[in-house]
C-alpha cells in the first residue's frame, strides 16, 4: 500500500471530515491511527525499523506524523529519503 499524508481524510464527495481521527476512511485498512501531523521548520532527528528489524536513524526535513499502533504502541514515521 502505498498513503500520502491526505490518505483518507476526504470522502466520496471531495469532503474533508475533521472529526475523522487520519488516516480517516482507510485507517482500518492501513492499521494505524494519525494522532498529530506537523510541519517541521527544521530537520528532525528520526530512528525507524524496516523489514529486517534494525533501528536506522535518519532525519525529517517536510513533516512527520505521530502514529498510534492498535496494540497500543506508539511510533513516529517520516517520509523517507527527506
Amino acid at each position: 500500500m502505498i498513503f500520502s499524508y491526505r490518505t483518507g481524510i476526504k470522502d466520496k464527495y471531495n469532503n474533508i471530515h475533521f472529526p475523522l481521527t487520519a488516516p480517516g476512511y482507510v485507517k482500518e485498512l492501513a492499521g494505524i491511527d494519525i494522532y498529530d501531523s506537523e510541519s517541521l521548520y527544521k530537520p528532525v532527528m528520526i530512528t525507524s525499523m524496516k523489514e529486517d528489524m534494525i533501528p536506522k536513524d535518519g532525519h525529517a526535513t517536510v513533516w512527520r506524523d505521530l502514529v498510534r499502533l492498535p496494540s497500543g504502541g506508539t511510533v513516529s514515521l517520516s517520509p523517507p529519503g527527506r
